[in-house]
């Protein structure tokens, strides 16, 4: 399950419109902004790993590797917490 404070990668590419190849995470955070994204759509992006990016089939990849680690991070905090 996704961590709730950021959205998910479909949500994330709506707001990347516009966006020229190649580019960075900084470029990815510039354009969602430009575009007017949400707080969470930015989170999305925030946690990604840095790269540079050839397309957004580069982005998404990232985008669903970093929302996986956040999702077991949370988990695991919220095992470390009931223990």
């Amino acid at each position: 399950m996704p961590d709730p404070l950021h959205a998910p990668v479909s949500e994330v590419i709506k707001y990347l419109h516009g966006l020229s190849f190649p580019c960075e995470k900084r470029d990815l955070e510039e354009q969602a902004k430009k575009n007017h994204a949400p707080q969470d759509v930015i989170r999305a992006i925030e946690i990604m790993y840095p790269e540079k990016f050839t397309s957004l089939d580069d982005v998404s990849r990232n985008l669903e590797s970093s929302e996986k680690r956040s999702a077991e991070r949370a988990h695991k905090h919220e095992h470390q917490r009931r223990a």
